[in-house]
């Protein structure tokens, strides 16, 4: 059997190590012989991570119209726009959508716009359902009618999938209300974790320290720089902690930088806390669960998320969690960690504190 993943525009972070693991785990099955990644940005990270697999094949493709369609031209994005409307041969020919047709089944970790264009079953595993959570009470025309359009060809690419995988019961919930998905054809299903393949060396820990100079005590997030991701009021958090308790936490932030980036390091920089905050940039995946384990508790002040691949790994690996109680974050940490109202800085600041 022939599996197609499309791995052609995904979010930094959470999206990126769930596409991972899936693709470990089908590895595993001696049915599938052939894993097909369709990928358009970091081409290379994907070829070294199954560079010594040969059921696992890399293909470079350009199909960017997730973020990709953002740096074109207004009036090629508008064209762009107007031929994925319709599903033809000349469409599928331009975009080289028939790349898809060479598999049994193909699955996407997003509800991409590439699966209009296949003639194979596939399977959607949508990530969130943020979209149905925003307020969009002040937007314009123009903005409605965009948001008419997205919603359209979302239904319909959940409508027409062979089945729907989620890794939360408010997800299934979400897409049986607005969608009309009948229930049968949604599956819950929680990812393992990639952390877990690496192995943990004792000698390693004073290594990662000095690489990292870290702390001999921090609180630790990853996360990339979204608004959603809610670093400004963590770091808010922190000060009151200081100023309150006469503690200082040291926090170490790990994510690659997002739209929201330059307004967090202002505000560290606002609250005079350069010195307690420090940002790590790039973290290669093997070093990783040296980061969970040298922190005293994983931080996670999200204002919106479905299944928190960190909390999975912090409790994995033994590190205590602190976390946001929206969406199905409640349901996971459930009595193994501390939970806050993350649009209350005061009671972040406590639960941290604890």
């Amino acid at each position: 059997m022939k599996i197609g993943i499309i791995a052609s525009e995904l979010y930094d972070g959470g999206e990126i190590t769930w596409t991972k693991v899936l693709c470990s785990c089908l590895l595993s099955l001696e049915e599938i012989k052939v894993i097909n990644i369709y990928v358009s940005k970091d081409y290379d990270m994907w070829v070294r991570e199954f560079a010594d697999i040969n059921k696992a094949i890399v293909n470079k493709v350009d199909w960017n119209f997730r973020f990709g369609i953002n740096y074109k031209i207004k009036i090629i994005k508008v064209i762009i726009k107007i031929l994925t409307l319709f599903k033809n041969s000349f469409v599928k020919r331009i975009f080289k959508f028939q790349k898809l047709d060479n598999n049994d089944l193909i699955i996407s970790p997003y509800v991409s716009t590439e699966l209009l264009f296949t003639s194979k079953k596939y399977i959607v595993c949508p990530q969130d359902t943020r979209h149905l959570h925003k307020n969009n009470l002040k937007i314009g025309i123009m903005e409605k009618l965009k948001k008419y359009y997205a919603e359209f060809f979302y239904s319909l690419r959940l409508k027409n999938a062979y089945r729907i995988v989620v890794e939360a019961n408010y997800i299934k919930e979400d897409l049986m209300r607005y969608y009309k998905i009948p229930e049968d054809r949604i599956f819950i299903i929680v990812s393992p974790i990639l952390i877990s393949k690496y192995e943990i060396k004792e000698e390693r820990y004073l290594v990662i320290r000095n690489k990292y100079n870290l702390p001999s005590k921090f609180i630790f997030y990853p996360a990339h720089f979204i608004e959603d991701k809610n670093h400004i009021k963590l770091v808010k958090a922190l000060k009151i902690i200081k100023d309150k308790y006469n503690e200082i936490i040291p926090l170490i932030l790990v994510g690659s930088k997002k739209n929201n980036f330059d307004n967090v390091m202002k505000a560290i920089e606002k609250l005079n806390l350069e010195r307690q905050v420090k940002y790590l940039g790039y973290i290669p995946d093997e070093d990783m669960p040296y980061l969970y384990k040298l922190s005293t508790a994983l931080v996670m002040p999200t204002l919106f998320e479905s299944v928190s691949m960190p909390i999975w790994e912090a409790f994995y690996l033994g590190v205590p969690v602190v976390s946001s109680n929206v969406f199905a974050l409640p349901e996971q940490v459930g009595d193994a960690g501390l939970l806050f109202d993350p649009f209350n800085i005061e009671d972040m600041a406590e639960k941290i504190y604890k």
